[in-house]
């Protein structure tokens, strides 16, 4: 662009500038037809949707050796002291379960 200052522009000149902002302006067209266009909104879609799911499935890799860990020694063998816990505690929680339903259905009566 030009000041008051200096010179006034050719038409050549004026010509190229506009030639450039039609490029640029075509270029910046283009590319957001290229992001808006449907096949390229369900590409970036799909590609999100998998990876979120590989994110997850990693997480849930990690939370499975976890767990895997509390119930298995180091070599691998099953820990018997745990298992027996968890035994316990759901043996607990159905025989509480039982006992809920059994009081609220003599409720009923």
């Amino acid at each position: 662009m030009t000041t008051a200052t200096s010179a006034p522009r050719t038409k050549a000149e004026i010509e190229a500038e506009l030639a450039a902002a039609f490029e640029k302006l075509s270029a910046d067209v283009a590319s957001f037809i290229g992001e808006v266009h449907p096949k390229a909104i369900v590409d970036r879609t799909v590609e999100d949707a998998r990876d979120f799911a590989a994110e997850k499935v990693s997480d849930a890799k990690v939370a499975f050796a976890g767990v895997k860990e509390q119930f298995t020694d180091a070599d691998g063998s099953i820990r018997p002291d745990r298992l027996g816990w968890l035994v316990a505690a759901v043996g607990g929680a159905v025989t509480f379960l039982a006992l809920v339903r059994s009081i609220l259905k003599g409720r009923k009566k």
